[in-house]
């Protein structure tokens, strides 16, 4: 894909991408894209109903791009909770940038931590999220710790096994990936940037192709 941001849906069949200021819907059988919103950086819901996106805020849209509505505004780089019930995301004033966790739908809205580019683990109540070039978790009941140094763009591998982030630590982005459950350091895997997993937790989908 030459397109950024790009994002498999959770059964497989789908891709949702940015491009042109845009957010596409690819299906994968027929190759037949479909301008869903205007906005960046899409995120499907888990039940692949919905996506979330930046445009003017954080915002949901049905995959078939009706019904948006405006979860948080002034906010950026949405993150479903696996449950699909909440959305996290950053929302900055000024120098800082806190982690929100919103309601959906409802938006009632809650302040996680200090931070920004949120992720959250599949199955749990961890949000994992960059501040000062490092990689930082923490649960909703507010305990927090090291992830992954010279790191960004996190995201968790849909069974919640690995996570997948940007390594910086060389001077140019780079795949890596990290086991959850392990101690041993992550495994540098190639140069790339805004890594999506597949719903197998097999492949990674980024932004220069698909990698196997």
């Amino acid at each position: 894909l030459d397109e950024s941001a790009a994002q498999w849906s959770p059964d497989g069949t789908k891709i949702a991408f940015e491009a042109d200021g845009s957010i596409w819907v690819l299906t994968m059988s027929t190759s037949a894209t479909v301008n869903i919103a205007t906005g960046h950086r899409p995120i499907w819901s888990p039940n692949g109903q919905n996506i979330a996106y930046e445009y003017d805020g954080v915002r949901v849209v049905s995959a078939n791009g009706s019904g948006s509505t405006l979860l948080g505004a002034n906010g950026s780089h949405p993150a479903w909770f696996s449950t699909g019930a909440a959305v996290a995301y950053d929302l900055s004033s000024g120098s800082s940038s806190s982690i929100i966790v919103a309601t959906f739908p409802g938006g009632v809205k809650t302040t996680l931590a200090s931070g920004h580019h949120p992720t959250v683990a599949p199955g749990s109540t961890w949000v994992t999220y960059e501040r000062d070039g490092d990689l930082f978790s923490a649960s909703t009941t507010g305990n927090e710790v090291v992830v992954a140094i010279s790191a960004k763009q996190a995201t968790f591998s849909p069974n919640g096994t690995q996570l997948a982030y940007v390594y910086t630590g060389t001077g140019s982005d780079q795949i890596a990936v990290l086991s959850v459950s392990a101690t041993a350091n992550s495994t540098i895997l190639c140069a790339g940037s805004h890594p999506s997993w597949s719903p197998n937790s097999l492949k990674l989908v980024f932004e220069k192709g698909v990698l196997r």
